[in-house]
């Protein structure tokens, strides 16, 4: 990997490609657009560093922020981090802004551990493949040490979406601002906004939930977003369903996502920021595809486009967006056989061929039996003999007669 000396605050380390190290990059002053991947720690900086708009992937701790405290603001923003075990892990820091950073699939998006007093910033994350804030980890943001009563975290303006879950003690994170800037977008958030005001009870609605959110514990975010906060950019999410991979990629916030294999639908939500357009492009393998495709827009058709890539079926569509039910069948009528996998195909095409060659035989068979004469029937055996007796009077033959035919 990379090594920089502690001194060098102004060193920049810019666009590298560094993968299987024990350390990609440690230290440097300002550190951006590095690839970084399967490092045990994939970028680790000090207080003062500027650490932007780079790629961490599968790494123990994607980005480290450590050292001494310094009385220079330090920042992250605008990087990927993606598959790893620790997305971010704060040890013992004074001020420090994170921003605008995608999380995807980790097992902890931000890990903070401090026993210094802090004050940490967390503002407008968006955490995905694609850029799209906290989405899919196990858990969104952890604090490790109980001895952090004059710590202040401030998390507010992030989009979490299908997380499995956010912790924070009421005394240590403040999830909300003030009105109208409001909190954090959840995508499970089933409140409505009927309301505004600072209590939420004054009439007309503000895009704010006029229920808080528990998050957990005692702690809640008092002013949750309706909406995705930002516009989001395109993100690409895998689902694994036994052998099947299906891959989604979209610029809305999608959440509730369900296959039911046996029924062939594949269903979730769609959301973003009312006024912009939204789109989607999922592919579904051809093996689970059977008939034609019907796209549903909450339960009604709606066009897309269909097309064949390599192994896949890649459906299409865009939209307006608010927040949409979407559905997408694919066993719909008659009209089109099963796709089947190439094992399939290969024993469709045995199965087939050894078929057509039994029926072949067959009929050249019955054609030979047709066409050779049938043997001669032989003759019925004659009747027996039979005899007709007509009488004879007497008195018209001669005595000689007479007695031969008594005799007879």
């Amino acid at each position: 990997g990379i090594t920089a000396p502690k001194e060098a605050d102004e060193l920049k380390v810019i666009e590298n490609n560094l993968r299987d190290c024990t350390y990609g990059i440690f230290g440097g002053g300002i550190i951006e657009e590095n690839n970084v991947m399967n490092c045990n720690y994939g970028i680790t900086g000090l207080i003062r560093s500027a650490i932007h708009r780079n790629n961490v992937i599968n790494c123990t701790c994607g980005i480290i922020i450590t050292g001494p405290s310094n009385p220079y603001l330090g920042s992250l923003n605008g990087n990927n981090i993606i598959y790893c075990h620790k997305g971010i892990l704060m040890e013992e820091k004074r001020d420090y802004m994170i921003r605008r950073n995608n999380l995807v699939k980790n097992d902890f998006g931000i890990y903070i551990t401090a026993k210094l007093n802090i004050n940490y910033t967390i503002t407008e994350n968006s955490s995905t493949i694609s850029q799209n804030n906290f989405i899919m980890n196990n858990v969104s943001i952890f604090i490790e040490d109980d001895n952090l009563h004059h710590v202040t975290i401030y998390i507010f303006n992030n989009n979490f979406i299908e997380n499995g879950k956010a912790y924070g003690e009421p005394y240590q994170c403040v999830w909300s601002w003030d009105l109208p800037t409001g909190g954090n977008y959840w995508s499970d958030y089933e409140g409505v906004d009927e309301k505004n005001g600072e209590n939420q009870d004054q009439p007309g609605a503000d895009g704010i939930g006029d229920k808080p959110y528990l998050i957990s514990g005692k702690a809640v975010d008092k002013y949750p977003l309706m909406e995705p906060f930002g516009n989001l950019p395109s993100i690409t999410i895998e689902y694994t369903l036994r052998e099947w991979v299906i891959t989604l990629t979209s610029n809305s916030a999608i959440s509730n996502f369900k296959c039911n294999l046996e029924n062939k639908v594949v269903s979730f939500y769609v959301q973003g920021k009312s006024g912009t357009k939204g789109f989607v492009s999922i592919n579904i393998p051809k093996s689970i595809v059977s008939r034609e495709v019907e796209v549903l827009f909450d339960g009604k058709p709606i066009p897309f486009n269909k097309s064949e890539i390599a192994d896949d079926i890649n459906i299409n569509f865009t939209y307006e967006h608010t927040k949409h039910y979407v559905e997408i069948r694919f066993g719909v009528g008659g009209g089109v056989p099963p796709q089947l996998s190439t094992q399939n195909y290969i024993i469709f095409v045995a199965t087939a061929a050894g078929l057509l060659l039994i029926a072949l035989l067959l009929a050249l068979y019955l054609r030979k039996r047709r066409t050779i004469p049938s043997k001669a029937e032989p003759l019925p055996p004659p009747p027996p003999p039979y005899y007709i007796f007509l009488p004879i009077p007497f008195s018209e033959i001669s005595e000689e007669e007479k007695d031969s035919l008594q005799a007879y």
